[in-house]
């Protein structure tokens, strides 16, 4: 078995740094932008049905594990009430990919339109109609710019043109744009219906978008900042009696995440050094200040899930300052997280949806910047670029621990600065659906 396992991991090495993967990519990419085309081309709208019921569609960023990402579950969960809000009689459809997706969505209380992936664009297409379409959001969340897989991307946009193109209201959710987009989604961008806005969830990332397509675009927050947090935490009851006694104790309580996708594929091997790093730097910063950890997990996708991060720092850290560390006995949902957060003094973060929940709460975050997607998100809340570290830098403890340490003396004054942001942010999140419920918005936003 080890045998088997070793030549995996060595074909998949060669598959991509021989460049092999990047041209199939690229091929395939090609090949659905010219299905996208062909079809574009025979297209014709449908005449519109005075009267006819509305039917929202959500196209998520994971079509097959759906909420196991909290911060999609988030997004989703405030994208779903504001559109029931609006629409209470309105059937609610979300793509899927697999039996185990679509018996997810049911539990949502939407219904799944379950597709395939390649080579079934027009299907797909047929499949959103006959469920008579009014009204598409399309969570673009960071997976349109191609940086993690450009032929997935090509597909949730082609998708979403086809769809705007048959006479569907459509938007593009609040999503991230990093600073290595995929090359050849800019013709897709360019040629992109003139109805459809892109909602941009950061100033970093509109400015990026708007330099590399001149596809209708505005700035907007992430819808999440819109989701509140959970009554209560069933099943976990010595949580709040927990934080309540190392108060009590004068300590200041911090959540702490990182996850495997904060290094590069080709450096992932290198994830439990980082771990047992990342591990020193808090054992040393609780002999300079008194402080407590709960570990957070807010995303669990397989191999990119945050316990297999935090599993090693638990470890460590139980094996020297035990009664200073928390972690939650069962995985909680993205309203419970924000629950959590709101009760901490801040948050030490490398997911993007954690410090949105974490900065919806009005507590400070310090952010563990991968891909350059962090930088925006801080100034939503017009805070300096010291609150964030790239996640190479983690390797340098003493770096990181004289870094964590200004964001800790800061954390009063960070909390006030977030507090006095907050309501406008979430008036810019707010903002996401204004061109699927008000077509004068998608007007406004091309000037």
């Amino acid at each position: 078995m080890a045998a088997i396992a070793d030549s995996t991991a060595l074909a998949r090495r060669v598959w991509r740094k021989s460049g092999l993967k990047t041209r199939w990519k690229s091929w395939r990419l090609d090949q659905l932008i010219a299905e996208w085309s062909a079809l574009c081309a025979h297209l014709k709208a449908p005449a519109a049905q005075a009267g006819a019921p509305e039917t929202i569609l959500f196209i998520p960023p994971d079509m097959m594990l759906l909420v196991a990402s909290r911060g999609d579950e988030a997004m989703i969960s405030v994208l779903q009430r504001e559109m029931r809000e609006r629409f209470p009689e309105a059937r609610q459809f979300v793509l899927t990919h697999g039996a185990q997706a679509s018996a997810q969505a049911r539990s949502l209380g939407m219904r799944p339109i379950e597709i395939r992936h390649e080579g079934k664009l027009a299907q797909a297409l047929k499949l959103c109609l006959d469920q008579h379409v009014t009204h598409c959001i399309t969570i673009g969340a960071d997976v349109l710019d191609g940086s993690y897989d450009p032929v997935f991307s090509a597909e949730l946009l082609a998708l979403t043109d086809l769809l705007a193109r048959s006479g569907v209201h459509c938007a593009v959710n609040g999503f991230s744009f990093s600073d290595r987009p995929f090359p050849g989604l800019a013709q897709l961008y360019e040629g992109f219906s003139r109805n459809v806005v892109f909602n941009l969830r950061d100033p970093v990332s509109f400015e990026r978008f708007r330099r590399f397509s001149s596809a209708t675009a505005r700035l907007t927050a992430d819808a999440a900042f819109l989701l509140p947090p959970a009554n209560a935490l069933e099943g976990v009851g010595d949580f709040d009696g927990w934080i309540n006694s190392r108060k009590a104790a004068g300590r200041e309580i911090v959540g702490i995440n990182i996850h495997p996708l904060l290094l590069e594929l080709e450096q992932r091997e290198r994830v439990p050094e980082l771990c047992a790093a990342f591990s020193r730097v808090l054992e040393k910063l609780a002999l300079d200040r008194p402080l407590a950890f709960v570990l957070l997990e807010h995303d669990f996708r397989g191999s990119s899930s945050d316990y297999h991060c935090i599993d090693r720092v638990e470890d460590q850290l139980r094996a020297t300052i035990s009664p200073l560390v928390y972690r939650f006995p069962r995985e909680l949902k993205a309203a419970e997280v924000k629950r959590v957060v709101g009760v901490l003094d801040g948050v030490i973060t490398g997911r993007m949806h954690l410090s949105i929940a974490t900065l919806g709460a009005g507590v400070p975050v310090f952010l563990i910047d991968y891909k350059a997607k962090m930088e925006g998100l801080l100034q939503h809340f017009e805070l300096d670029r010291e609150m964030r570290l790239p996640a190479c830098v983690l390797f340098d403890e003493e770096g990181t621990r004289l870094a964590l340490l200004r964001f800790l003396a800061a954390l009063p004054a960070l909390r006030a600065q977030v507090v006095r942001r907050l309501p406008a942010v979430k008036a810019l999140a707010h903002a996401n659906l204004d061109a699927v419920l008000d077509p004068q918005a998608t007007a406004a936003a091309r000037h």
